[in-house]
């Protein structure tokens, strides 16, 4: 994929490139992001990587106008039609930061949008779930949309999910929804929670916590 393990590789490449090219220059690299953003075939892991260390720099100098809307419109496409739990923390990871980009991109999100979240939220996956809860997180700057998405979705299920995954081999699972979960906790109505905490399995809860196994972590 299109990671490095340096973790201010922009700062260190993209950075000194763009800077000694021309606007000409500058345009013709934006023109290959935007051919890369716009492949189906790369992975939207890859192309979250690439996209975060664009907008990282060592100088005064802002790069991102230079990816325009048009460039990132197939991209935000596949985001929202994420499936797999690998494709789901991809995306929820470059919605969370696509302000960067796109000023205010979702403060105003259509009741599609809405309903995407709340079904990433109300269907935990292994190893999205933490992604999911980092961007419902992030929408305390828009309550109004934090709300939309507790109004839309199903604690019920989400307590299902989590009593499934109280179990030694899923130990890692259960943790992540749990921190999901709080990771809201600011923003949950009282009603949201007790639904949540009704359908939870308390008995089988205090059992698991009792005999957790020792190479999971617990948030």
């Amino acid at each position: 994929d299109l990671r490095c393990p340096h973790q201010r590789f922009s700062a260190e490449v993209f950075d000194p490139i763009l800077t000694d090219q021309d606007k000409a220059g500058r345009q013709q690299i934006a023109a290959m992001v935007g051919h890369a953003l716009a492949d189906p075939t790369m992975s939207l892991a890859g192309l979250h990587s690439l996209l975060t260390q664009f907008r990282m720099r060592r100088r005064n100098i802002v790069w991102t106008p230079l990816i325009g809307r048009e460039l990132l419109d197939p991209f935000l496409d596949r985001c929202w039609h994420a499936q797999s739990p690998a494709d789901i923390a991809a995306a929820a990871s470059a919605l969370r930061e696509i302000d960067s980009y796109i000023d205010d991109y979702l403060k105003r999100p259509t009741k599609t949008q809405i309903a995407t979240i709340a079904h990433w939220f109300s269907t935990p996956m292994p190893e999205a779930a933490y992604r999911v809860g980092a961007f419902i997180n992030s929408t305390y700057r828009n309550r109004r949309f934090g709300r939309a998405i507790i109004r839309a979705s199903n604690p019920e299920a989400i307590a299902e999910a989590l009593n499934q995954a109280m179990e030694p081999a899923s130990a890692d699972f259960a943790s992540e929804i749990a921190k999901m979960v709080s990771q809201f906790l600011g923003a949950l109505t009282p009603e949201w929670i007790a639904r949540y905490l009704a359908r939870v399995d308390h008995a089988k809860a205090l059992k698991f916590i009792a005999n957790w196994p020792a190479s999971s972590p617990i948030y």
